[in-house]
Protein backbone atom coordinates (compact mmCIF):
# COMPACT_ATOMS: atom_id res chain seq x y z
CA UNK A 1 0.00 0.00 0.00
CA UNK A 2 1.49 3.62 -0.85
CA UNK A 3 -0.15 6.88 0.41
CA UNK A 4 0.77 9.77 -2.55
CA UNK A 5 2.56 12.94 -1.64
CA UNK A 6 -0.04 15.23 -0.10
CA UNK A 7 -2.16 12.76 0.58
CA UNK A 8 -4.84 13.03 4.01
CA UNK A 9 -5.80 9.33 5.19
CA UNK A 10 -7.90 8.28 8.56
CA UNK A 11 -8.18 4.89 9.27
CA UNK A 12 -6.10 1.44 9.39
CA UNK A 13 -4.00 0.01 6.93
CA UNK A 14 -3.46 -3.69 7.38
CA UNK A 15 -0.89 -5.22 4.73
CA UNK A 16 1.33 -8.30 4.45
CA UNK A 17 3.97 -6.10 2.42
CA UNK A 18 5.41 -3.06 2.33
CA UNK A 19 3.61 0.25 3.31
CA UNK A 20 4.80 3.28 1.90
CA UNK A 21 3.90 7.20 3.33
CA UNK A 22 5.37 9.55 0.60
CA UNK A 23 6.65 13.03 1.47
CA UNK A 24 3.95 15.53 2.75
CA UNK A 25 1.28 12.26 3.48
CA UNK A 26 -0.87 12.71 6.34
CA UNK A 27 -1.86 10.07 8.84
CA UNK A 28 -4.57 9.97 11.59
CA UNK A 29 -4.67 5.73 12.39
CA UNK A 30 -2.36 3.20 12.05
CA UNK A 31 -0.22 1.48 9.64
CA UNK A 32 0.53 -2.74 10.54
CA UNK A 33 2.67 -4.48 7.72
CA UNK A 34 4.31 -7.58 8.31
CA UNK A 35 7.72 -6.73 6.25
CA UNK A 36 8.14 -2.77 6.40
CA UNK A 37 6.62 0.50 7.09
CA UNK A 38 8.12 3.15 5.05
CA UNK A 39 7.70 6.76 6.09
CA UNK A 40 9.16 10.08 4.23
CA UNK A 41 9.00 12.79 5.92
CA UNK A 42 5.48 12.19 7.13
CA UNK A 43 3.06 12.48 10.00
CA UNK A 44 1.12 9.87 11.85
CA UNK A 45 -0.90 10.44 14.37
CA UNK A 46 -2.45 8.02 16.90
CA UNK A 47 -5.69 8.65 17.88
Amino acid sequence: ATLGTAADFKGIILSQTLISLNTGAVMNGRALAQTAVTLDATAITVP
